[in-house]
């Protein structure tokens, strides 16, 4: 049997009351359960919110942190920055100044070297103006010896002139008795033969007056040569005289103001050091120094100790006028001879000085003379000779007044420049 196919399909039961009643249980129980779920969703909600204000305020507090941070941190950068460009320019400073310095040390190396050239060229010179010094008083002792024996020549030459005419007055003399003698023979009348004519007598007196004048002759020629012989070797010694006397001059004004130096200061010792020669040398080089070093401490402390027995008699108000007065004048004298000893040392370092810078020009004198007559010109010399002139006309004492003008005032309202060389025993020679 076919089915129809018009049938209508079952239609479902509604629910039930109780069935609803159960489906709206469900749905109370599940919305309470979402209640719940929301209060507690918003209870977290407020616990976040709170979270999230704090953190809220705790970022803006960062925030601001990381502003003032930031602003901390530019300020840093930017004094880093110029700290860095300062160090820059300090390193290119620095970097100029060793450049500097490089060249300055390379100055002064080649300043060394020219320098120990110099002394190695003035120990020579000194060595050749010793043998030049030597030399020229070889030569003045050969041209005193020459000279005596010159003279000597002259006054044999002389005593035999002397002696020539003597004989020419005797001849003149034998010559008028041997004519008296001729008339009183030609009066005897004795034998011809034993008679000696006039002709035979004047013969002989014109042969001995022709030797005689020919002796003059070589005697005169012989003392014009020997005049002649002098006068070339007077001018060869004094042109050779002439070439050595600049350098022995410099080299005896250095030497010179090397023994003047000593006076005032300490000076090499060319010696033996272990010898009473050093010992010497050394006392009479220091003691000078030492002398008005005590002058100069011992009164100032001798016036401390005494005004600081016056201050504490101050303080105990048990001072005595007489006591002080008696002090005062004490102290006065003492002032005195500190000051006396303080310019002592003042005056003699700069003396020492200005004798060391005499020395030195008269070295490079020396050194500079044979160089520049063998390149130089007129003008190089003139200006060398000017220097050299200048440094012996200037008086040290004088000269220090150009650079120190406490010693010009000091000195005459003290009278001590009178003073010092008086307590030295020496004598003022500037």
């Amino acid at each position: 049997m076919s089915e129809n196919p018009t049938t209508q399909p079952e239609q479902p039961k509604p629910p039930t009351p109780e069935q609803r009643l159960a489906d709206i249980n469900v749905q109370v129980q599940q919305f309470k359960n979402d209640w719940e779920t929301i209060k507690t969703a918003k209870v977290e909600v407020d616990g976040i919110k709170t979270a999230l204000s704090e953190a809220r305020g705790a970022v803006n507090a960062d925030i601001t942190a990381i502003s003032e941070t930031k602003t901390n941190f530019q300020n840093l950068k930017k004094q880093t920055q110029d700290h860095l460009n300062q160090l820059n320019t300090k390193a290119e400073n620095l970097n100029t100044q060793i450049g500097e310095v490089e060249a300055l040390k390379n100055k002064l190396n080649t300043a060394l070297g020219e320098i120990q050239k110099t002394k190695t060229e003035a120990e020579q010179a000194k060595n050749s103006v010793t043998t030049d010094v030597e030399a020229i008083n070889q030569t003045k002792t050969n041209f005193e010896n020459l000279r005596g024996e010159t003279q000597n020549i002259h006054n044999d030459l002389k005593s035999r002139q002397t002696d020539a005419q003597n004989k020419i007055t005797e001849i003149h003399d034998l010559h008028g008795k041997l004519k008296e003698l001729h008339s009183e023979l030609l009066e005897d009348e004795r034998d011809e033969s034993n008679n000696i004519t006039e002709e035979s007598v004047n013969t002989q007196i014109q042969n001995l007056f022709g030797e005689m004048q020919k002796l003059a002759t070589e005697m005169k020629k012989q003392r014009d040569d020997a005049k002649t012989e002098l006068a070339e070797l007077k001018e060869a010694l004094e042109t050779e005289i002439r070439s050595l006397l600049p350098k022995a001059g410099a080299a005896g004004l250095s030497s010179a103001y090397v023994q003047a130096k000593s006076k005032y200061g300490s000076i090499p010792y060319e010696g033996k050091l272990m010898s009473w020669g050093y010992v010497g040398h050394v006392i009479k080089s220091h003691a000078p120094t030492v002398i008005y070093y005590t002058l100069f401490i011992a009164p100032l402390i001798a016036m401390i100790w005494l005004f600081v027995d016056l201050f504490k008699d101050l303080q105990s108000n048990g001072i005595d006028e007489k006591v002080m007065i008696f002090r005062a004048l004490i102290a006065v004298p003492l002032g005195v001879i500190s000051l006396f000893g303080w310019s002592s040392i003042r005056l003699g370092r700069r003396l020492y000085e200005e004798y060391n810078h005499k020395q030195r020009v008269m070295q490079l004198y020396h050194s500079f003379k044979e160089e520049i007559e063998g390149h130089g010109n007129d003008d190089h010399k003139k200006a060398l000779l000017s220097i050299m002139l200048k440094a012996v006309d200037d008086k040290p004492l004088l000269a220090m007044h150009k650079y120190d003008k406490g010693i010009e005032d000091l000195w005459p309202s003290l009278g001590l420049a009178n003073l010092l060389p008086f307590l030295t025993g020496r004598k003022n020679s500037d």
